[in-house]
């Protein structure tokens, strides 16, 4: 197969080609710049119709070139290619096979750095499945939830994956968690934790009942008590009502001033009597001496009588003191009953009197003690007493309607105090429970969040309320680790047979690389010799040069002449692998730029034996070197020269 002619009518800046015909070796020569890149593209462009993607900066022109390419079968065939026949549909090669072997652009003779073309061309060209292994592989890493597609990975952690290690990981400690936690529940009773707190709730209640009875009892007492005081204040101050009470505090004045009257006198009753009974002698004595005189006028008789005289004036006057003090002792007593019945205190006696005093006494005593024990219970409203009335009713009204309220208990305050502190310590008991209890489930809850987060169930959603429930979460996660861990184990079995199966599978590779292959052959007698063998590494996906001292040398680490003749040895080898035996062509452009004249020397003579054997070139140069090189093959017609004509300017 080879390119019989072609024509580029029009592509971008680029001068049309005319009908060019094509031989064995054709070389194309032009400046830089003059558009030799440019017929390549379009050449590639008419060849490759819309499989052009592999091809690395193809679109530098938009739109297709107008032209046309006509191919050349082995058997003398001309087919017109065109958007419906392109060369992958002559052949059966594909875009990819072509740009890693047929067409050398941008003086680039390397093929797919990334090494996937060597393994895609060598199963085609020799029946392996290394694909098909790799992709069934891949499969079973998905279906393990493997790290890699090998038999030594573990379990994935990527996050399209769910993080399933985590997740494995995270189900193993909620497993730890799990137990911990069912001891925990376990010593601290959290079954009976709720009849505990019922029963103390229950005891709190029955507390509180008998406080509020007490405290029914207390206001009805209450009640009664302050409701009785208000019935005795009100009744003091009807007593007390028109009485002026300081004008009865004077009178009290008056009546014990009277009272010690009376008594000072009652006490000088002996002596009244005295001076009554000496009066009387003393005058009749007076009588006698003045009989005495008339009778007989005897001097001692004068002098008796005016002794007589005096003692009798003497004696009637301290009489006269006592009956003057007892009469105003009588107008006294008198002006006090007047009093007493005009201040309504009434009475005939002064004892009579005083009583009636005394009973106002006790009504005002009453309206005090009763406005301080109304008070200490409701406060005052104001320093008005009538205010304070209103004040009082209003508040003991409010407290009516316990009257009848728990008759049969009497409120103890003793007893509410005691009440106080069982219920106190019952109240703390229950409140630890309910804290131990609130513990133990948020770690209950804790559990089912990460439970249903590691299953991530949506229906079936887990519950964990109870030690039981503990168990059954713990046996669905030891379900989940098992049976990732078994679909994992089964995996890496499978994936193991799998590698077997690919080691073997590689090693056929050796058809195409390795020792005595078509591509050591083309290298040894491109280098003359230096070396003799080509391996590719399917794993490691490079290749390999083993020179004829022994040396191994990675394919980079190669001079740069022998990179370009063993990328062209096994473009060479490769090529007659996938057209069968036959030849093709190769599209060259400036494939040796890096040589010395030497070297290209050495090198374009290769070329012309790849021509004289039937492969079909096509060398795109702005080199004068090559040109000098084949002079005498152009001028001989060995070598077909086309000069590019040039883009516009």
């Amino acid at each position: 197969m080879r390119i019989k002619e072609f024509s580029i009518r029009h592509y971008g800046p680029l001068l049309d080609t005319g009908r060019i015909s094509l031989h064995n070796f054709n070389l194309f020569f032009g400046n830089n710049e003059a558009g030799k890149t440019l017929i390549i593209d379009a050449l590639v462009k008419r060849l490759f119709g819309r499989n052009t993607r592999v091809f690395e900066r193809i679109d530098r022109v938009d739109g297709d070139p107008d032209g046309y390419v006509i191919i050349e079968d082995d058997k003398g065939k001309k087919i017109k290619l065109s958007e419906k026949k392109d060369l992958t549909k002559i052949t059966g090669l594909t875009s990819s096979d072509c740009r890693n072997i047929f067409i050398i652009r941008n003086s680039d003779l390397s093929i797919d750095p990334k090494g996937e073309f060597y393994t895609s061309v060598t199963e085609r060209l020799t029946g392996l499945r290394t694909k098909e292994i790799s992709s069934i592989k891949e499969k079973l890493q998905e279906i393990g939830i493997l790290t890699r597609a090998d038999s030594d990975a573990s379990l994935s952690n990527d996050s399209k994956w769910g993080k399933i290690k985590t997740k494995v990981k995270n189900a193993r400690e909620s497993m730890e968690g799990i137990n911990g936690l069912e001891r925990e529940i376990e010593d601290e009773k959290f079954d009976q934790m709720e009849e505990e707190i019922s029963k103390a709730t229950e005891s709190i209640s029955g507390i509180e009942q008998k406080l509020s009875e007490l405290e029914d009892a207390r206001k009805r007492e209450k009640y009664e008590k302050c409701n009785d005081t208000l019935r005795k204040l009100e009744t003091a101050l009807e007593n007390l009502k028109g009485l002026n009470l300081d004008e009865i505090e004077r009178l009290k004045s008056r009546l014990d001033n009277y009272e010690e009257n009376r008594g000072n006198l009652s006490s000088q009753k002996p002596k009244s009597t005295f001076f009554t009974v000496a009066t009387i002698i003393s005058a009749v004595l007076l009588l006698v001496s003045i009989f005495g005189i008339i009778v007989r006028p005897l001097p001692f008789l004068f002098y008796l009588t005016v002794f007589l005289v005096v003692s009798t004036a003497i004696l009637g006057v301290l009489k006269f003191s006592f009956v003057i003090n007892e009469v105003h002792l009588a107008t006294t007593l008198k002006e006090i009953k007047s009093t007493a019945s005009q201040l309504r205190v009434g009475g005939e006696s002064i004892e009579g009197i005083r009583s009636n005093i005394q009973k106002g006494d006790k009504d005002s005593k009453l309206k005090r003690e009763a406005e301080i024990r109304l008070d200490s219970n409701f406060g005052k409203k104001s320093g008005n007493l009538v205010e304070n009335l209103s004040y009082w009713k209003h508040e003991i009204d409010a407290l009516k309607e316990y009257e009848d309220k728990v008759k049969e208990v009497k409120y103890d305050e003793n007893k509410v105090s005691q009440l106080e502190s069982e219920k106190n310590i019952l109240f703390k008991e229950k409140e630890e429970l309910q804290k131990k209890m609130k513990g133990l489930r948020e770690k209950l809850k804790e559990v089912e969040r990460k439970a249903n987060e590691i299953l991530q169930l949506e229906e079936d959603y887990v519950h964990c309320e109870t030690s039981l429930d503990l168990g059954t979460i713990r046996k669905r996660l030891g379900n989940f680790i098992d049976k990732i861990e078994n679909n994992k184990n089964d995996v890496l079995e499978v994936m193991k047979i799998f590698e077997e199966i690919e080691k073997k599978e590689k090693e056929r590779v050796s058809q195409l690389f390795g020792k005595d292959s078509p591509v050591s052959k083309y290298f040894c007698e491109i280098t003359g010799g230096i070396y003799q063998e080509v391996d590719f590494l399917p794993d490691e996906k490079k290749i390999q040069a083993k020179s004829k001292d022994g040396n191994i040398l990675d394919a980079d680490k190669l001079s740069g002449g022998a990179y370009d003749q063993l990328y062209l040895s096994i473009r060479l080898a490769l090529g007659e692998k996938l057209l069968k035996g036959s030849k093709g062509f190769f599209i060259m452009d400036d494939p040796f730029i890096k040589a010395d004249i030497e070297r290209l020397q050495k090198q374009i003579e290769i070329i012309k034996g790849i021509s004289k054997s039937g492969w079909q070139i096509m060398y795109f140069t702005a080199k004068d070197e090559v040109k000098d090189v084949l002079k005498k093959d152009i001028e001989n017609n060995k070598v077909n020269y086309i000069e590019v004509q040039g883009v516009f300017s």
